[in-house]
């Protein structure tokens, strides 16, 4: 796999090193068309619930009702030419895409044909306003909302991630800022990160780099050095984005903008980023603003959560003497900010440099936000890489997932740690060391790749989540579907959400868009990748079987019960399982296309 430096910078010229560029009327118009199309998507989502039950309608937020205001409706966007459809290989467009173009040709006609309308008139001067905010640097950001996203249960308790929510103004210039910001720092970070990374021109076209890519090194560093031992080690942080100090971020930032390449940046621009970025950081903070709604229950039982809870490393700061007092030092920042990931590599970047100074060319170094990986042939190398980039976290005050050591006992404690020092990487399919893991896959000594054990559990529990949200459907007294319409809504919503939608006629060009399979494109065609891919395709048509049985075992309690005369003519025929072969499967789309 080539370097990233290998890959140009798409539309790097004199004029995007300009922050007035990120903010220009244009500009901003396409971030708002890109949330309207968002905000359909999800609505889709949500009104796909709502559909099936008499008498309710889908609550919209105020963010997103003002949103659409600033548009016409739906209903009147253009429908798109076929020629508009496909992509220049004849293959259809994902929705997402389809509908952005259709929202900017829709706009465009009204300001032809209807210029006084009044979501125009609105749209200006939203516009405007926000433009005005770069202009005079009077950008104030508010607090977002934090939303609590069930990550685990432990001990009886379910541990929520807090994901940060902005108002739709914030969004769009933190949006705007991390545009640039990523842009203009792109060239000075190091190859070896892969995650929020500028856009490049790749031979598929222009996007940012991503798993894929990373893991990519790791086959072709296997298959370079196949007849060599070679070592790892591997680390990941403990509650990276909600340990991160503001202070160090800050002097960080500072620190690059002297340097020499960021004299060709109007100081101007640089002065404003770094008030964006200081307001970032001023309008959240965990350990004052988070930490305290673990204690609250009612907090989470307003998201349907009970027991809930917000896990930190109050203990781990204390046992390495990090902080005196905690409630004295800003920490944390937001999980689903737009800046966090630019704040990521800002930091991590003087890790990056003292792990690379340690390699040779016979050794790969990788990091994916706050996870990586070292491969070498060189034992040393590999262990004083690794300390290297421990105690460039330590300077950092990030804690460390506690690593395991080459004497590790069993299976079990070697993949529960999330780092590990130093391990052979064996060919003997009996040690523990036979796999290594990065970003969500595995590969192994003789470069059999499979899919992390975690991940895979993560797409059959959606499978199951699914199964669940029919079920609930099907209970509901309200409802005005029929049994078999909600049965074939499962199978559809199933096969788009692991292989996209796939179609007779296009399943051997389709491209897999906006689906499971698309992220794993990379597996090969091994036993364990095809024990892996079968069980998905089998729970997959275990779950849409275990829901026509739930609806035939309803109709036999209770034949009396009518929904409406379309219901029950529906309820009465025999359910059939439609059958989704090899053009629907996870099987075939992700290894035998």
């Amino acid at each position: 796999m080539a370097k990233l430096a290998e890959y140009k910078l798409s539309g790097t010229s004199h004029s995007s090193f300009q922050f007035s560029e990120y903010y220009n009327y244009e500009a901003i118009f396409n971030i708002l068309c890109k949330l309207r199309c968002k905000v359909a998507f999800k609505r889709n989502a949500k009104h796909y619930y709502f559909d099936h039950i008499k008498g309710e309608k889908c609550k919209e937020n105020k963010e997103d009702l003002f949103l659409m205001s600033l548009f016409p409706p739906r209903r009147k966007w253009l429908k798109l030419d076929p020629n508009l459809r496909n992509n220049k290989n004849r293959l259809p467009k994902t929705s997402t895409e389809r509908n952005l173009i259709s929202l900017k040709l829709t706009v465009k006609y009204y300001k032809k044909r209807e210029p006084s309308s009044e979501f125009l008139k609105k749209l200006d001067v939203y516009i405007a306003s926000i433009c005005e905010n770069f202009q005079s640097g009077n950008i104030l950001l508010n607090k977002p909302n934090v939303i609590p996203v069930l990550k685990k249960e432990d001990d009886g308790f379910k541990i929520c991630r807090p994901l940060s929510i902005y108002s739709l103004t914030d969004k769009i210039i933190l949006s705007i800022a991390n545009k640039y910001a990523v842009k203009i720092f792109d060239e000075i970070f190091k190859d070896c990160g892969y995650a929020f990374r500028a856009v490049r021109e790749f031979p598929e076209g222009d996007r940012s780099p991503n798993h894929i890519d990373a893991f990519k090194n790791i086959i072709d560093f296997r298959t370079k050095h196949s007849d060599k031992v070679i070592w790892g080690a591997e680390c990941d942080m403990c509650k990276f984005f909600d340990t991160v100090n503001h202070s160090f971020v800050i002097k960080r930032f500072d620190q690059f903008v002297k340097q020499k390449y960021f004299r060709k940046f109007a100081i101007e621009d640089l002065r404003l980023l770094r008030r964006i970025l200081k307001e970032y950081l001023k309008s959240y903070n965990f350990n004052k603003d988070v930490r305290s709604l673990s204690s609250n229950q009612e907090y989470f039982r307003d998201f349907k959560i009970e027991n809930g809870r917000f896990d930190w490393v109050e203990k781990e700061f204390l046992e390495n003497d990090f902080y005196k007092d905690l409630n004295r030092t800003r920490i944390g920042i937001p999980q689903g900010g737009a800046l966090s990931g630019f704040i990521a590599n800002i930091l991590l970047h003087d890790a990056d440099c003292k792990v690379i100074k340690h390699l040779d060319e016979n050794s790969l170094y990788l990091r994916f936000c706050d996870d990586m990986i070292i491969l070498s042939t060189d034992r040393n190398i590999c262990v004083k890489s690794y300390g290297a980039y421990i105690n460039s976290l330590t300077k950092y005050k990030l804690v460390v997932h506690p690593h395991v050591g080459p004497d590790f006992k069993n299976l079990v404690e070697f993949w529960s740690s999330k780092s590990k020092l130093c391990y052979k990487w064996t060919s003997d399919d009996t040690k523990n060391t036979f796999w290594v893991g990065f970003v969500g896959l595995e590969i192994n000594y003789f470069g059999d790749i499979r899919i992390r054990r975690s991940t895979l559990k993560k797409e059959l529990k959606k499978q199951a989540d699914l199964m669940l949200e029919m079920k609930r459907i099907l209970k509901n007294v309200k409802r005005k579907s029929s049994s078999s319409s909600i049965l074939g809504s499962l199978q559809k919503r199933m096969v788009s959400m692991s292989v996209g939608r796939v179609d007779l006629w296009n399943y051997k060009s389709y491209a897999n868009e906006m689906s499971w399979a698309k992220g794993f494109k990379i597996l090969n065609d091994n036993i364990h990748s095809r024990r892996q891919l079968k069980s998905l395709d089998r729970s997959r048509s275990l779950k849409i079987h275990k829901l026509m049985k739930f609806i035939e075992k309803k109709y036999r309690e209770d034949q009396t019960t009518k929904v409406d005369d379309t219901t029950d003519k529906d309820d009465k025929r025999s359910f059939q399982i439609k059958h989704y072969g090899k053009p629907y499967s996870y099987y075939y789309n992700t290894l035998k296309k």
